[in-house]
């Protein structure tokens, strides 16, 4: 009897033993910390993604293959390609991005190369300067086509012997184009074209940096310089 009032007891107990306690969730009060940093990694720009356009000063550097095309004056004989060949330019632009589409400043450039081949062993340099505006067609994409024109001073010259010969006059449609591809946020790399139109005003020649005769230029003619290469920019 004894036996069996225990073994009622023990099913009893057995029977109304309470079940383990479940673990209650975590406190959510450090979930707003996580959620707000996912949203900081959602806004950010993948890795691959194209910098904004910049605005404040900009500076390019430009260097190619320049190429003779009209004529100094009016006549036969006077064409430019008959006093100067080929030359490599090495041309600075500097200025201002008011806004990532728009540049504004100027440009000042050096070129050397050699005579003509009907002048053996001349030696040709010159110098231009001037104004110029660049239009950016896409300032915020990775590849940033663009478009310029300016107008400035270009002067020529061709040394034969101790003879120096001089032309100067105005560019009068300084045509650019070309395409900046960004390699970094701050730096760009990309192909130019240039047409530097102008008209040669004056002449002059001297010998041994003495001047033996100068004069302004009567029968004015159109020339220019064709130049392709490279160019190299600084806050895109």
């Amino acid at each position: 009897m004894v036996l069996s009032l225990l073994a009622v007891s023990a099913l009893a107990v057995i029977a109304g033993e309470e079940p383990p306690e479940t673990e209650e969730p975590a406190d959510t009060e450090d979930a707003p910390p996580r959620v707000q940093e996912e949203e900081e990694q959602i806004r950010l720009p993948a890795a691959g993604h194209a910098p904004l356009g910049s605005t404040g000063l900009q500076v390019a550097i430009r260097t190619g293959v320049s190429f003779p095309v009209g004529d100094i004056s009016r006549g036969p004989t006077r064409a430019l390609a008959d006093r100067f060949a080929a030359r490599v330019p090495i041309v600075v632009d500097f200025g201002v991005k008011p806004i990532p589409e728009l540049f504004v400043g100027g440009y000042g450039g050096v070129a050397w190369g050699a005579g003509a081949a009907s002048c053996g062993g001349c030696a040709a340099w010159g110098f231009r300067i001037g104004l110029e505006a660049i239009v950016y067609l896409l300032p915020r994409s990775r590849v940033n086509p663009w478009l310029g024109y300016g107008v400035g001073y270009d002067s020529s010259f061709l040394r034969a012997g101790g003879v120096t010969q001089s032309v100067s006059g105005i560019d009068f449609a300084n045509v650019t184009l070309g395409m900046d591809v960004r390699v970094s946020r701050a730096v760009g790399l990309g192909p130019y074209f240039e047409a530097a139109l102008g008209s040669f005003g004056s002449q002059s020649f001297s010998e041994r940096g003495s001047a033996v005769r100068d004069g302004d230029i009567a029968e004015r003619a159109v020339h220019g310089w064709l130049s392709v290469g490279a160019r190299l920019v600084f806050e895109p």
